[in-house]
């Protein structure tokens, strides 16, 4: 499968970038590529590398895209979680317990809700 950005490149950021966000989503990237691997994907792989990296978020209410939304909303800085059921009525997951694909729909929640100016005054 041809890759636009080598092994090395991503294992560079994986490990060594200042962000941790993008430590985590190229860590999730090499996890993906070696299971494509390993299932002996074709060249054509691509809709399946993206199913595997960036999933649907989880938008319902206590999920990561929604607590992303409702940070920005509040206008609390980010601070990535998400609650198992219903926001404060259930287990709160914390970043250090979160997922890479937890974490970027944290993310995508935040940022998509600061593009559309959606804030409580």
């Amino acid at each position: 499968m041809p890759n636009c950005v080598t092994n090395t490149l991503v294992e560079v950021y994986a490990t060594s970038h200042k962000d941790q966000v993008i430590r985590d989503i190229a860590g999730e990237l090499l996890r993906a590529r070696k299971k494509l691997a390993e299932l002996n994907a074709e060249a054509d792989a691509l809709p399946q590398l993206a199913q595997l990296i960036a999933p649907a978020p989880d938008k319902r209410h206590g999920g990561p895209y929604d607590r992303g939304a409702a940070d920005s909303y509040y206008r609390r800085g980010r601070d990535p979680h998400y609650y198992v059921g219903g926001t404060g009525t259930s287990k709160k997951v914390k970043y250090d317990d979160m997922t890479a694909a937890e974490i970027a729909a944290y993310h995508l929640g935040y940022t998509n809700n600061e593009a559309e100016g959606n804030f409580k005054y």
